[in-house]
């Protein structure tokens, strides 16, 4: 059977929509997993997958709710400050082929299949390496644009 790999993000969305897929094809034989940031793993594990974080340098787990409950305005726009140049660096770093994570990971894991599970523009850097690496990826998309109603003649 084939190895399929999903790559999330820690929003639950990202997740939860994509898990009666993973359920089904693990039901039929195939083995699957998971990859994503340290924050993903608290969305995967309770069902069962496998997870392996990545870029955990630059995308370190993020604090639990109850941590953050008492931080001020100031702290927490500190914080997402943090997170963003973070996120910059871990562009850069990729841009510029000093971190190679990811194609690492892939390359051990070997798999027949990358979903990338995701509803906004980090979709982009696992497809470009994934392609670079020679893995066949796809899109799975669970955010739908609202359609504009039409007007009754």
């Amino acid at each position: 059977m084939a190895r399929i790999v999903f790559v999330v993000w820690p929003m639950p969305a990202s997740v939860l929509a994509g898990l009666k897929i993973a359920r089904g094809l693990r039901a039929r034989g195939h083995d699957v997993s998971y990859i994503g940031p340290a924050s993903s793993r608290k969305f995967i594990e309770p069902h069962g997958f496998p997870f392996t974080p990545v870029y955990v340098g630059w995308l370190p787990e993020e604090p639990a709710a109850d941590e953050t409950k008492d931080w001020s305005v100031q702290k927490r726009r500190e914080e997402a400050r943090a997170r963003s140049r973070a996120s910059v660096a871990l562009l850069e770093a990729l841009a510029s082929d000093r971190d190679r994570e990811l194609q690492d990971i892939l390359e051990r894991a070997r798999p027949d299949l990358l979903i990338i599970h995701s509803s906004d523009f980090e979709v982009i850097i696992p497809s470009l390496l994934a392609f670079e690496a020679g893995v066949v990826s796809v899109y799975l998309c669970s955010t739908f644009a609202r359609a504009e109603a039409r007007s009754a003649r």
